[in-house]
């Protein structure tokens, strides 16, 4: 399990921790954002995070998921938690139209941006 930052997730991961990733082909519904509304806040800390390159699920059993939105270069752009796998799946469906069929596991304890860029032939630093 991850308790730090999410790009410390990517980079050492739990020997139990499975994952998967998927790219991201469009954007249909949803940004993520970082602070709190405007309404419930007086500073300007309430920003859209950039859109993603590349989805990652990471998950120890399938009933607690988090899906991850991340550029090319481990820029953060949002995570959701999920009850189930099948939940996180569904939700990168209905923002990106990513289906079931379109990701891929990580194999092992990889850094899951660095296998997608192997896998989608993208470098990670563009």
């Amino acid at each position: 399990m991850c308790h730090t930052s999410p790009t410390s997730c990517m980079l050492v991961q739990d020997l139990n921790m499975k994952s998967y990733v998927a790219l991201v082909n469009q954007i249909l519904r949803s940004v993520q954002f970082v602070g709190l509304p405007p309404e419930l806040s007086s500073d300007a800390s309430h920003q859209a995070l950039p859109g993603p390159d590349v989805l990652v699920i990471e998950y120890e059993s399938e009933d607690s998921c988090m899906l991850y939105r991340y550029q090319w270069g481990g820029t953060f752009g949002g995570d959701t938690w999920h009850e189930t796998l099948q939940k996180a799946f569904q939700q990168a469906e209905y923002e990106f139209g990513t289906e079931i069929a379109d990701w891929i596991a990580v194999p092992g304890v990889r850094n899951a941006i660095e296998f997608a860029a192997e896998i989608f032939k993208e470098s990670p630093s563009s």
